[in-house]
């Protein structure tokens, strides 16, 4: 088996400008993600695929062992699905013997290293795609006609008398690259989920976002 960690790393954003490069407690949004490969020492096989050649330079002056790809023009449009970057990417370095594909957003500063790990044990147990899920145990809905409209009806009040729920977070996938280029789509219906907490699964998509990573950093 040979993982290839794939970080896609657009400029543009609408929440924040240039997001992935935002400053983070004094560092670019990006290099969490590529710290955190460092810690489990695989940065030479980590391919950080951007339509900015400022990301792409920021990337190779502090992670030279990185690999650099500018995308091809018809995946740099705001429209660009994560699927048809991937897919671009899984063929691209399927030959050079890789094997499994970890997806990581740079959007996780708070990301675990060591569910990085877990995601790759599974893998390496058999397991075709591994994703990540939180728990989440609110009362969702829809409001339709100005009414709140519950996805679940009559649910207990009391959070402790709810079923225990989950959402999907994007903060890790891992994929082999086969039944991927396949399947053309993250989604699996026969992935394994992979429950992450809270904190580490911290999405940044706003200013909000960013002072509670910036809360969270500096208690450690």
């Amino acid at each position: 088996m040979k993982f290839l960690f794939v970080v896609p790393a657009r400029i543009g954003s609408k929440g924040i400008r240039e997001k992935n490069i935002h400053p983070l407690n004094g560092k670019p949004l990006i290099f969490y993600t590529l710290n955190q490969i460092n810690q489990i020492g695989f940065l030479a096989n980590t391919v950080v695929s951007s339509d900015s050649e400022k990301i792409i330079d920021l990337t190779k002056k502090d992670f030279p062992q990185t690999l650099l790809d500018i995308r091809p023009n018809d995946l740099c449009s705001d429209n660009s699905s994560s699927d048809s970057v991937l897919l671009y990417i899984a063929k691209k370095y399927h030959g050079y013997g890789y094997t499994h594909l970890i997806y990581l957003e740079p959007t996780f500063p708070l990301r675990n290293h060591q569910s990085i790990l877990d995601v790759m044990s599974l893998l390496k147990k058999g397991e075709r795609s591994v994703f990540t899920i939180v728990e989440d145990n609110s009362i969702f809905g829809y409001v339709v006609d100005k009414k709140f409209e519950p996805l679940i009806k009559n649910e207990p009040r009391r959070r402790q008398e709810r079923k225990i729920k989950y959402k999907e977070v994007s903060s890790i996938y891992g994929l082999e690259i086969v039944s991927f280029l396949k399947r053309k789509t993250i989604s699996d219906p026969n992935g394994l989920p992979l429950i992450v907490d809270k904190i580490s699964s911290h999405d940044i998509n706003n200013h909000e976002d960013l002072l509670f990573a910036e809360f969270i950093l500096d208690q450690k």
